[in-house]
């Protein structure tokens, strides 16, 4: 139905960029590119093709959004514990901190 313009069109599907930048990088390492750029880190990418599994089960797509949603206070969650965890710390390298004979 088309690449970019059509309504349908393959792009126009924020899911199918991920399978997109991944071929792109692959054509491209093929290439004989004069200097020795290497895109196989890139190669992690690829994990996220089957992500794309989650557009077929509407739960599941229920279900990750709400996850990346939460990230944001899971984020404060985490800021908080370590500030704690820091407290601790300094809390018994200054009580057991001294020498150990």
């Amino acid at each position: 139905m088309g690449f970019i313009i059509h309504e349908n069109a393959y792009l126009r599907d924020s899911w199918n960029w991920i399978d997109f930048v991944v071929v792109i990088f692959a054509i491209v390492e093929l290439l004989p590119i004069g200097g020795s750029v290497s895109l196989r880190p890139l190669r992690a990418f690829r994990i996220l093709r089957p992500l794309k599994t989650i557009k077929s089960f509407p739960a599941m797509r229920m279900l990750i959004s709400g996850i990346i949603q939460s990230i944001p206070a899971l984020i404060n969650a985490l800021i908080f514990m370590v500030f704690i965890l820091t407290q601790f710390a300094i809390l018994g390298t200054l009580l057991f901190g001294g020498n150990y004979y």
